[in-house]
């Protein structure tokens, strides 16, 4: 009878309060994920290494943006599975506040040219008059093909044809 007494295994009994709570099967995966990682960063090997949770945290999550340079929405995700762990799983609540080092944003550069840019393309185009044209008509149909319409954009040799949904150029 001294398998009773024993506290089930710190994964299973996460599965088992996700499931209580009905968390996706996906959030599950996720959060045992990041449980794993956390708790072979600091080597630990029972139940009483858990203790000093505020400390550990922060220094998981440290390390995630400084050394692991992840996005803040993956630092986040982290850190709610282990506030998950020691509130739900461990019923040790959290006193203080987790000051880690925060994920720097990525800055996303535009993708849209402005109209003076696109007027210094055009005007400095290095191209002879048949070979640019080409290449105008050319990104012209890619465009209505990549907005799906579907229709022949010229009537000359060498024109591009959509059918199908694939691009093929009518000799």
């Amino acid at each position: 009878m001294d398998g009773q007494d024993q506290k089930p295994e710190l994964l299973d009994e996460v599965r088992r309060k996700m499931r209580l709570h009905h968390y996706s099967i996906h959030t599950e995966r996720s959060y045992i994920s990041w449980i794993k990682r956390y708790v072979g960063f600091h080597r630990m090997s029972c139940r009483e290494d858990l203790a000093d949770g505020e400390r550990k945290i922060e220094a998981f999550l440290s390390e995630l943006a400084v050394k692991g340079k992840v996005s803040p929405s993956t630092q986040n995700q982290a850190m709610n599975a282990l506030v998950f762990l020691y509130k739900r799983v461990l019923e040790q609540p959290l006193g203080g506040a987790i000051d880690a080092v925060r994920a720097e944003r990525t800055v996303n550069l535009p993708v849209v040219l402005t109209r003076e840019e696109v007027g210094r393309v055009i005007r400095s185009r290095c191209c002879t008059s048949r070979t640019w044209r080409q290449a105008m008509e050319r990104c012209i149909c890619l465009m209505r093909w990549s907005a799906n319409i579907r229709r022949r954009p010229g009537n000359g040799a060498g024109s591009i044809c959509f059918r199908r949904g694939t691009l093929r150029a009518i000799p």
